[in-house]
């Protein structure tokens, strides 16, 4: 370690703050971590690989992560949620007052040591940490509010080390288990063998590896020979029944079933799916990831029901749109968490792959990705959007400055106003381009609803109002617009409501993310913003 001088000093200073989701059974990794990192887990379970230790993150535990971590992350919960804060270590010289330099993290003597750091439960480091995003969300061009408050929680922080942060946990049973099965997968494992490894009753054993992994041993056996095999079927000259052997399935039948069960399509369909005529069954514009990853589908719809619309003509609506679905003659159809009462019906057309719409957008497209044999494409979108964001960001916080933005629609006679969590599109505008939220979004929820007779004081200086699906709903909304409290919102009578498209469906996918990144800031070249 490179000594510093006697009148040196180090701090650590924060250059963003966001909150993250990570979807069941979605794992991110880095290689090499450019800068220093803390996460803090807000809900869910999962394990945290740093380098060569693994850690099992559990709600209100920290972590600090130093550069050139190889790091994997992986959730065992829906929906796990964690704070992230990306660091810079600087130096400067006591006496001569020279300006800070950065520095590299092996020259800084600072009592973070990579791995957990140990909080009492009293710590008040949560509650430092909202204040600290909201400074985040409000930051002016100095940042000193920030990193003020960013010093308080450091100081939490290292005042209220137990020791040292931990390096490694114990080697326990369960960990040598697991090493056994990455180890041996393509073998019969038995349990007996799992549970003499790690030193408990077979009985005991299943019981403790669930409470740990949340998975029986052989459901994580099966999911571990499953990915080796989705790796395998990519490899050229590999025949389904070369794979399920090399993988540890008994059969090329049995492995098919599961393999299915498991991705929702059978592997010879999986090997060819670079291939394949996709059709698309969703609410949230699935159409607009394929077109994304460089694919379009033979044909999209949408058969989920409007609160508007009756039983009956609902019932021929679906019927016409399946068989329009039908004679596009697809491959494979992918369906959406709000088309789960047509799967049958969708299943006697094509294989139909199933998802769920998470608030992490970049999961949703990873998944989608991995079905249609795309997952290089899909990291390219991921790292084009993150460049994106970080361009663009600085024009559209330069843009409102100060100012609040609020995001509603009228839907099934409600007026639903987004909130700030939860979702891609709340995420993206109140975290990732870090624009100021309206007093009537709520903080802790993805929207809240009022009924059109309470209709509430936005408290906001842009009001971006969505366009219904529903000839029905624009019309219920015309009243609205001719009362007095409509024209006593602030946004309203300085002329700063504006007319956008279905922005809450867009938000999941790379392409149409951008397009509201275009609204935002009034591209002429891109999409402008109209005025209501």
């Amino acid at each position: 370690m490179t000594r510093l001088n006697a009148n040196e000093r180090i701090m650590l200073l924060l250059t963003s703050i966001h909150i993250r989701q990570l979807a069941k059974g979605r794992t991110k990794r880095a290689r090499n971590v450019p800068v220093p990192l803390l996460c803090y887990m807000l809900k869910g379970t999962g394990t945290l690989r740093i380098d060569h230790t693994l850690f099992r993150p559990k709600p209100d535990q920290l972590f600090f992560i130093a550069p050139g971590t190889v790091l994997e992350a992986t959730s065992d919960s829906e929906d796990a949620e964690y704070f992230l804060l990306a660091l810079e270590g600087v130096a400067f010289d006591a006496q001569l007052g020279q300006s800070p330099a950065r520095i590299d993290y092996d020259k800084a003597y600072l009592p973070l040591a990579p791995g957990k750091i140990e909080l009492n439960h009293t710590s008040p480091v949560p509650e430092k940490l909202f204040k600290l995003l909201e400074s985040y969300r409000k930051l002016t061009s100095s940042g000193f509010l920030l990193n003020v408050r960013f010093q308080e929680l450091l100081h939490c922080i290292v005042s209220g080390l137990n020791g040292n942060a931990e390096h490694a946990e114990p080697d326990d049973g369960i960990e040598r288990s697991i090493t056994y099965i990455h180890g041996r997968y393509m073998d019969k494992i038995k349990l007996e063998t799992l549970s003499r490894i790690a030193g408990f009753t077979p009985t005991s054993y299943s019981r403790e590896f669930k409470k740990l992994k949340g998975l029986s041993p052989f459901e994580y056996l099966n999911d571990f020979r499953i990915a080796q095999a989705k790796q395998m079927l990519g490899e050229r000259n590999r025949s389904v029944k070369d794979v399920a052997a090399s993988s540890g399935f008994a059969n090329e039948f049995y492995f098919s079933r599961m393999f299915k069960r498991e991705t929702g399509v059978p592997p010879t369909l999986y090997m060819k799916r670079k291939h394949t005529k996709v059709a698309v069954a969703s609410c949230m514009r699935v159409q607009d990831n394929l077109h994304s990853l460089g694919l379009e589908s033979v044909f999209a719809t949408n058969c989920h029901r409007s609160k508007m619309i009756g039983v009956e003509d609902h019932r021929r609506l679906v019927a016409e749109r399946i068989e329009q679905l039908r004679q596009a003659e697809p491959d494979l159809i992918l369906c959406d968490q709000h088309h789960l009462p047509y799967v049958e019906q969708l299943k006697q057309i094509a294989p139909t792959v199933t998802f769920e719409l998470v608030a992490d957008w970049r999961a949703v497209h990873m998944r989608i990705a991995e079905v249609v044999g795309r997952e290089n494409e899909a990291e390219r979108d991921i790292k084009r959007m993150n460049a994106a964001i970080e361009q663009e960001g600085n024009r559209i916080r330069r843009r409102f400055g100060q100012e609040t933005v609020t995001v509603m629609k009228l839907a099934h006679k409600l007026i639903r106003v987004q909130g700030t969590v939860r979702h891609p599109l709340n995420l993206l505008l109140y975290s990732e381009l870090g624009l100021r939220p309206g007093a009537c979004v709520p903080a802790y929820d993805a929207i809240v609803e009022f009924a059109l007779d309470k209709f509430p004081d936005m408290g906001t200086d842009h009001l971006f109002i969505q366009h219904s699906i529903d000839p029905g709903d624009d019309r219920l909304f015309r009243p609205i617009r001719q009362a007095p409290q409509w024209h006593s919102t602030r946004a309203v009578s300085s002329g700063c409501t504006y007319s956008v498209p279905n922005w809450v469906a867009m938000s999941w996918s790379p392409h149409g993310r951008m397009q509201i990144i275009r609204e935002l800031l009034g591209d002429a070249t891109g999409f402008p913003l109209v005025q209501c």
